[in-house]
């Protein structure tokens, strides 16, 4: 259960690192590119909708499987499939 509590707070901070990194930059160094979209933009878009996709698709699986457990089509007590398989 701890496993799942730790990959959790890993992957929070993968996601939110960019944004940090952006930030930690003052305004004064970056001068005149402080308003164009930079590689660290890029890569903070892109970690945020890898994970938005990634949890919206681990969220419908698991609601399936509930509504499976719900008809009594299986007995499982956790779900372990899909994207869960690797937790």
């Amino acid at each position: 259960m701890v496993d799942a509590f730790v990959w959790q707070l890993a992957w929070s901070l993968v996601c939110v690192l960019p944004v940090v990194l952006v930030h930690a930059v003052p305004d004064e160094v970056m001068g005149a590119h402080a308003s164009q979209v930079r590689h660290t933009d890029v890569v903070g878009l892109s970690t945020f909708v890898v994970g938005y996709i990634l949890e919206t698709g681990a969220d419908w699986q698991k609601e399936e499987w509930a509504r499976l457990r719900a008809e009594k089509k299986h007995k499982e007590e956790f779900f372990r499939g899909g994207l869960w398989t690797y937790w």
